[in-house]
């Protein structure tokens, strides 16, 4: 994204909420291609940046193209509840303690002694 990565995802998300869902495409490339296949402009890696940490979500496709929106606009409310995000890490063995996550048992499971 360039030494000024935190500006490119203000922009993004600021646009996103401004304008509704965009894509990649949406957002001009601020240099000229540098030929490769995957060569993404600083907004595109903004777009996965803020998909892998779910402050968007991608709300359709255009065949190959993903166009993303505000998380809370794609999906129902009930899944945006932090008591579901508990409830999900419970079911999966997941323990939260004081903002860490920890596997219950998981090494009971594999024949060892568990971790405390």
């Amino acid at each position: 994204m360039g030494p000024d990565y935190k500006v490119v995802l203000d922009v993004v998300i600021s646009s996103i909420d401004k304008e509704g869902p965009l894509s990649a495409r949406d957002f001009e490339r601020p240099t000229a291609r540098c030929g490769t296949w995957w060569d993404w402009k600083p907004a595109e890696a903004a777009l996965e940046y803020h998909w892998r940490r779910g402050e968007v979500a991608i709300s359709r496709r255009i065949g190959f193209e993903k166009v993303y929106d505000l998380t809370h606009h794609v999906l129902p409310k009930v899944h945006q509840h932090p008591a579901t995000d508990l409830a999900c890490a419970r079911a999966a063995g997941v323990e939260m303690r004081s903002g860490r996550a920890i596997l219950r048992g998981w090494h009971r499971r594999r024949g060892r002694r568990s971790m405390r």
